[in-house]
C-alpha cells in the first residue's frame, strides 16, 4: 500500500518533467466541486470538496503558487465531519503543497495534509464568460486528523479563468 501511495503522490512530477501539458497561469482563479475517496487502515469512507484557488508568480520567474480554500465534508467509519482545509501548492504543471484546517463532527480535530495533482485540461468551455477552460485533476492527499494518518484519492472538476 505505502508503495501504491508513493507512486500516486510522486508520478505526475515524473510524468511532467518529460510533458508540457500546458503553460503556466499567472492572477488566475479556478473554482469547483471534487470527490475523494478516504481510507484509514480497513475503514473506506468518502469526501465531497469545494474549493477555490488563485494562482499566481506573486513576482516570481521561476514558480507559481497556488493558496486556496477547500470546504469538506467527509464520511468514515459511521463518522461524519465538516469542515475546511487551507492549501498552499507549487505548480510545476503537477501542484504540490500542503496546507491545515479544521474538521468539525464526532469529534474535533485540526487537520493537516500533504498534496499533489495533476491537471488536465478538456476541451470544452464553461458557460460563464469569466471561465476559459474546465479542467480534471486526479489527486491525492495525506491527511492526519484525530491523531490517525488517513490516505485521501480524488478528482477535481475545476472551471478556470486561465487558458490551458
Amino acid at each position: 500500500m505505502k508503495k501504491t501511495v508513493f507512486l500516486f503522490l510522486f508520478l505526475p512530477c515524473f510524468a511532467s518533467a518529460f510533458f508540457n501539458l500546458f503553460p503556466e497561469p499567472d492572477h488566475e482563479i479556478s473554482i469547483g466541486p471534487s470527490f475523494s475517496l478516504i481510507s484509514q487502515g480497513k475503514k473506506i469512507g468518502y469526501s465531497f470538496n469545494f474549493d477555490l484557488s488563485l494562482t499566481d508568480s506573486f513576482g516570481s520567474d521561476l514558480f507559481y503558487f497556488t493558496p486556496s480554500i477547500n470546504l469538506k465534508q467527509l464520511r468514515i467509519n459511521n463518522q461524519v465531519f465538516t469542515g475546511f482545509q487551507t492549501e498552499f501548492t507549487v505548480w510545476l504543471t503537477v501542484n504540490i503543497g500542503g496546507g491545515w484546517g479544521y474538521l468539525w463532527g464526532d469529534s474535533q480535530s485540526s487537520i493537516i495534509h500533504l498534496f499533489t495533482g495533476l491537471p488536465i485540461p478538456l476541451e470544452f468551455d464553461p458557460p460563464f464568460d469569466y471561465f476559459h477552460t474546465f479542467y480534471l485533476e486526479p489527486y491525492g492527499r495525506l491527511l492526519f486528523f484525530d491523531e490517525k494518518l488517513y490516505y485521501e484519492f480524488g478528482l477535481l472538476i475545476k472551471m478556470s479563468s486561465f487558458d490551458l
